[in-house]
């Protein structure tokens, strides 16, 4: 999932298949409203799934609070110290093995 050396991309994809796994599993147990369905916020899609499924409170908000800032972080440079820092100088393999790992085990926990 490392797309080379771009860990920033691999960042960012991690968070759009937890994203995508949360908003599956709230169709699935308790709906998806249009405001779900339009924002990207994981540690909000958690939370209404452990108001219905409280056995997933504990294990959901770690997960989603590491992929928490992947969505914006990693595409624009503005949110970066320096005005020559890009996304793609930041992020490391590290991040990006944790990312996929986040994102891997929320996907289970939606199946």
């Amino acid at each position: 999932l490392s797309l080379g050396n771009r860990y920033d991309c691999a960042c960012f994809m991690a968070h759009q298949v937890a994203e995508k796994a949360l908003k599956a599993g709230m169709y699935a147990i308790c709906g998806l409203s249009q405001e779900n369905l339009k924002h990207h916020q994981l540690s909000g899609h958690a939370w209404n799934l452990s108001l219905e499924r409280p056995v997933l409170t504990d294990g959901l908000s770690t997960l989603t609070r590491s992929l928490e800032s992947y969505y914006l972080d990693t595409r624009y440079p503005n949110r970066h110290a320096g005005p020559t820092t890009i996304p793609s100088d930041v992020f490391t393999s590290e991040q990006a093995r944790e990312a996929r790992e986040s994102a891997k085990s929320i996907l289970e926990m939606m199946q």
